[in-house]
Formats: structure tokens, C-alpha cells, sequence
């Protein structure tokens, strides 16, 4: 278990890629399971909304690689390459929590507040920077072409979170 752990760190680190995991249907079960475990840990303002969103951002994630790797002809490089995504997001979100918590259990325009803010922000910067690493090896592409599939990534994330979050307009 440590080993596994250590290679989601030297992944986010960019030191390893997703080719570096086993292929492993159980490896991919624990690393889902460990990510909604994170998830549902995150202090949100979001009542109800909790695991409509991280459904959403499931189903995202799985698709969006899916999608992308049988495009690129990749289609069996998909477990390993979800199995880093939802890996280094659960580390992410570890790192996380401290910040969430302060953006939602202090009042706003404290010294807290700018701290939790600049540590989402910081945190979200570097997932960005992972994806766009793991994107990379997996399409055996140069860095900066998976850091443009991590920020296209992101923004339709973020628009999917927006467009179908439930108790919208």
C-alpha cells in the first residue's frame, strides 16, 4: 500500500506516469473509493448538492479520459490512466482540506479567508499541472500539449458543475 502511495506522490511530483501503476481493476476500485472517501471529507457549503457534484465529477473524469485516449487510439492505457487521476486527486484533496476549512468555517475578509483562498487556488493550479503531466504520458505527447488537455479539462469541469448541478436555474 505504501508503494502505491508513494507512486501517486511521484506522480504528482512528475517524477513517474500513470504507466508506472499496475493495470489493475482492484488497484482502480480501492483508488475510486479512496477518492469519494477524500471527497466527502471536503468542508463544502453545498448542503444536499454533495454527492450530486461528486457524481458529476465522476462520471467526468471517467469519460472525458475515456473519450480522450480512444480518440488519441490509446483506448488501453485507460485504467492505469484513471487509476493516477483519481490518485493524485485524492492526495490533492488531503492537501486540500485544511484550506477548504478555512474558506468555510471562517468569516469572510480575515487573515484565514486570504489564507484558504490562496491555498485553493495553489492547490488547483498544481492539479492542473498533474493532469496536464498524466495527460502527457498517457498520449505520449510533449508536457505543454497535456497541459492544454488539463486546462480544457478543467474549464468543462467547471462548466459541467455549473450547467448540471442540481437546484440551478
Amino acid at each position: 500500500m505504501l508503494a502505491i502511495i508513494n507512486a501517486y506522490i511521484a506522480i504528482a511530483l512528475r517524477r513517474l506516469g500513470p504507466e508506472d501503476l499496475p493495470a489493475s481493476d482492484l488497484l482502480l476500485l480501492a483508488t475510486a473509493a479512496a477518492y469519494v472517501f477524500a471527497s466527502l471529507m471536503l468542508p463544502l457549503n453545498e448542503g444536499g448538492q454533495r454527492l450530486a457534484l461528486l457524481a458529476i465529477n465522476l462520471a467526468l473524469v471517467c469519460s472525458f479520459t475515456l473519450a480522450l485516449l480512444q480518440f488519441a487510439g490509446h483506448p488501453g492505457r485507460y485504467r492505469q490512466t484513471l487509476t493516477a487521476l483519481l490518485g493524485t486527486g485524492t492526495l490533492l484533496t488531503f492537501v486540500l482540506l485544511p484550506f477548504q476549512w478555512l474558506l468555510v468555517n471562517q468569516p469572510p475578509g480575515g487573515n484565514a479567508a486570504i489564507l484558504g483562498t490562496a491555498g485553493v487556488l495553489t492547490v488547483i493550479l498544481w492539479s492542473i499541472v498533474i493532469n496536464g503531466h498524466i495527460f502527457a504520458r498517457a498520449l505520449s505527447a510533449p508536457f505543454g500539449a497535456g497541459l492544454l488537455v488539463s486546462i480544457g479539462y478543467f474549464f468543462l469541469g467547471a462548466f459541467a458543475v455549473a450547467t448540471l448541478r442540481p437546484g440551478q436555474p
